[in-house]
């Protein structure tokens, strides 16, 4: 249950400062939302948890090929 807490907290940080900083530097505010740190930190979270590379790797893959999906919402 730390985990899980520990995990939660770090991604909210990260949205909150990204959104605390759009006010004074929207550039680097958006470059940031704008990188791939979800799919990093759950990919890092899930091979920390599971220490499985193979259900890593399978995960990593289904991102990769739903990212020109994603896409279509730009």
């Amino acid at each position: 249950m730390l985990i899980y807490i520990s995990k939660v907290l770090f991604a909210a940080l990260i949205i909150s400062f990204a959104s605390w900083l759009s006010f004074k530097k929207p550039v680097l505010s958006g470059f940031i939302i704008a990188l791939p740190l979800t799919s990093i930190l759950a990919i890092m979270f899930s091979y920390i948890e599971h220490k499985d590379i193979e259900k890593t790797i399978t995960f990593s893959k289904s991102i990769l090929t739903a990212i020109p999906l994603s896409l279509l919402f730009f």
